[in-house]
């Protein structure tokens, strides 16, 4: 019996028909790699962060401050009621990794849309 990780790491990952990263197995040998990549946590958000610059990490940091303009726009008294309470609580419903977050994050453009014209 053999430990197997399935992953579709970054850099390395192939599409598959559905447009989605093909998960790969890999050996026991992937488990040794974790503690390192813990360690590598202080990198986070600053410029030595080797992930910080893909194209779903910029997603994430403009969806912050796109959250903190909205609820700008909340404290200012310019969305009030139900809407400003399903803007505040929007960033809820954005969840997953890679092209699951992508689907979510468009839901949720949508939904901003429409109370932001409210």
């Amino acid at each position: 019996l053999t430990l197997t990780y399935h992953l579709a790491p970054l850099g390395i990952s192939r599409k598959g028909a559905d447009g989605r990263p093909q998960k790969r197995a890999f050996g026991p040998w992937v488990g040794r790699l974790f503690p390192v990549l813990a360690r590598l946590k202080v990198l986070r958000g600053t410029p030595f962060d080797p992930f910080g610059y893909t194209a779903e990490r910029k997603m994430e940091r403009a969806l912050i401050a796109q959250y903190e303009a909205d609820l700008a726009l909340i404290k200012s008294g310019q969305i009030t009621g139900d809407a400003a309470v399903a803007l505040a609580a929007l960033p809820n419903d954005i969840r997953g990794f890679g092209p699951v977050k992508d689907a979510t994050v468009r839901e949720a453009a949508k939904t901003r849309e429409a109370l932001l014209a409210q």
